[in-house]
């Protein structure tokens, strides 16, 4: 260890460039991102991946919650009437 205290894996790991599932993840992030300010901050992640396939695109439901975790904030409650 160097006295940055990092080993040589991490500091390894550290300096290779984005993987390509994170490139992916980065660009669909703003996508989903987009897709829920556009929506009024109410889609949630069966609307936005069913807007997402209506666009062609090809990602999986458990993909888009994990994108969506923490990114978005939560919708509130539904009004009852």
């Amino acid at each position: 260890m160097r006295s940055d205290g990092l080993t040589t894996e991490a500091r390894s790991k550290l300096s290779r460039p984005p993987s390509a599932r994170a490139r992916r993840d980065a660009e669909l992030e703003a996508r989903i991102e987009a897709m829920w300010a556009g929506s009024g901050d109410t889609y949630g992640r069966p609307r936005i991946h069913a807007a997402l396939g209506a666009e062609g695109e090809r990602v999986g439901r458990k993909r888009v919650g994990r994108l969506m975790r923490g990114r978005t904030p939560r919708p509130g409650p539904r009004r009852t009437w």
